[in-house]
């Protein structure tokens, strides 16, 4: 041992200048990283050696087709947190129709005490045997208004319907996506269109318990398979007490269920631009009422987003009813510069003391606004599926292409912001919390490198909106886990070549 040896000696001295260089060879290269840079890494990844780190630097997610299934796969293995997800757009058409299955009781005894009821779901079952998208349309013109077809309650009009298609999933799926069944048409629609697709869920659908938990069990599963060790989940509750729900039920019925996982679950409210401005009052009053009155929504209850159409209303139309909020020191997210100008995301900074900026798109318009949220450390929530589906950005692995608009996540990276990448919508945008981040790939050019995805994930952790101690709580778990993946990467997985 070194300890035992003559410390006049030559070998020793050879020695310990050896260990002196590799230890500034680890030290230099660490700020070699560095230099220029903005934000940083996980830690844990400074200790790998030089040649490693430069692997993760160069290997680009997404470039072998060939090797898809595997990245895909090394992925979903990484630890993850979600920051914006709507509880409203989690379930693809499959889901819908388990959510509506919730709910075959009561369909049963609706339909037989209203013969209307019975006739039309008849119909939709003929039309379904018949693989007749037609004759849907023709029996359901307008989605939207099916909630309110019938004198029943909600959500059994739209239940019944979705029921028809438990043997049929593909039609419901050419029902609902119809034009955009394909990634070159679902592609660029705009906000409007994209949200049509979410009219067979979310407030069309979570009008009862069964509905509301069966949801929230949809998402956890989900979260769960794809490694995400903390999720903020989004939710309208005042928007659904259209039946027999209070705000405050519905509240106790999502914070119930998301008590029973394991997942480290947090909730988001919600307030619509394009809604009545007294459901916006009543959504930042019953956050505020049972932050004084809730024990458990206290603990839970971390945030509050202001989502919908940007031409609805302007942050600085709302910079009043959002007072409670910042007298309370909730911390809020804003959608804004997502299909709208740059000042948008101006105001969301300036006039509603935005802490993250869901989507963000068009903050690179803005340099001087862009070095403020570098600055104010202001995490911008990107979401490559749904972004490239609601606005339309070139993806640089498909040849035919034409789309010129380009995603600006890499240069938000080079800028330092705090960058985090999210799903939005995952059924709606028919995609997973591992996907994204394969998406985000193929929106960039050139790709993103593994150490770009591990920076990416890094942002997410450290712009959650949790307590500081839970926050590097959740950071140092995920570096441990980080660490043994990329180390059994490096001896057979894509690293190992």
């Amino acid at each position: 041992e070194i300890s035992n040896l003559i410390p006049s000696s030559n070998f020793y001295t050879e020695i310990h200048k050896e260990l002196q260089n590799a230890d500034n060879l680890v030290y230099n290269f660490y700020f070699d990283l560095l230099k220029g840079k903005n934000i940083s890494n996980f830690q844990i990844l400074y200790l790998f050696p030089p040649d490693f780190i430069t692997k993760l630097k160069a290997y680009k997610i997404g470039k072998n087709k060939k090797m898809r299934e595997q990245e895909l796969l090394f992925l979903t293995k990484l630890p993850k947190a979600e920051l914006h997800c709507h509880l409203g757009g989690i379930a693809t058409p499959a889901e819908i129709v388990e959510t509506a299955l919730e709910n075959k009781l009561s369909i049963l005894n609706l339909k037989n005490n209203d013969s209307k009821y019975r006739k039309f779901l008849n119909d939709v079952r003929q039309a379904v045997r018949n693989n007749s998208i037609s004759e849907l349309i023709e029996l359901v013109p307008d989605i939207k208004g099916l909630r309110s077809k019938f004198n029943i309650p909600e959500p059994y009009s739209v239940a019944g319907f979705l029921l028809q298609f438990k043997n049929n999933i593909d039609l419901l799926s050419k029902f609902i996506y119809r034009d955009y069944l394909n990634n070159s048409t679902f592609k660029g629609i705009g906000i409007d269109n994209y949200e049509k697709l979410g009219d067979l869920q979310g407030s069309g659908l979570l009008q009862n318990e069964l509905s509301i938990r069966k949801a929230c069990k949809l998402i956890i599963n989900k979260a769960l398979k794809h490694n995400v060790h903390y999720l903020e989940l989004r939710c309208s509750p005042v928007n659904y007490t259209r039946a027999d729900l209070t705000e405050e039920d519905v509240v106790n019925i999502i914070v119930d269920e998301i008590s029973k996982h394991p997942l480290n679950v947090k909730l988001i409210f919600i307030a619509s631009r394009h809604g009545k401005m007294s459901t916006i009052y009543r959504h930042i009053e019953l956050a505020t009422k049972l932050l004084k009155t809730h024990k458990i929504f206290k603990k839970l209850f971390v945030g509050f987003d202001l989502a919908g159409n940007e031409n609805s209303k302007e942050p600085n139309e709302l910079s009043y009813a959002f007072l409670p909020l910042m007298e309370q020191c909730v911390k809020l997210t804003i959608h804004a510069g997502e299909t709208e100008k740059v000042n948008n995301i101006w105001q969301a900074v300036y006039r509603l003391n935005a802490d993250r900026i869901g989507h963000g798109l068009k903050l690179v318009n803005n340099k001087e606004l862009l070095a403020k949220f570098r600055d104010r450390k202001i995490a911008v929530e990107m979401c490559p599926s749904s972004n490239n589906q609601i606005v339309g950005f070139h993806n640089f692995n498909n040849k035919n292409d034409k789309t010129t608009k380009i995603y600006p996540l890499k240069n938000y990276i080079n800028e330092g912001l705090r960058v985090t990448i999210n799903t939005d919508n995952p059924g709606i945008s028919l995609t997973d919390f591992s996907q994204e981040l394969f998406v985000a790939s193929m929106l960039t050019e050139g790709g993103l490198s593994i150490w770009d995805i591990l920076q990416l994930i890094k942002n997410s952790f450290r712009s959650v909106f949790t307590s500081v101690d839970e926050r590097h709580d959740l950071i140092v778990n995920a570096e441990k886990e980080i660490s043994k993946i990329l180390q059994k990467e490096f001896k057979s997985g894509i690293l190992s070549t």
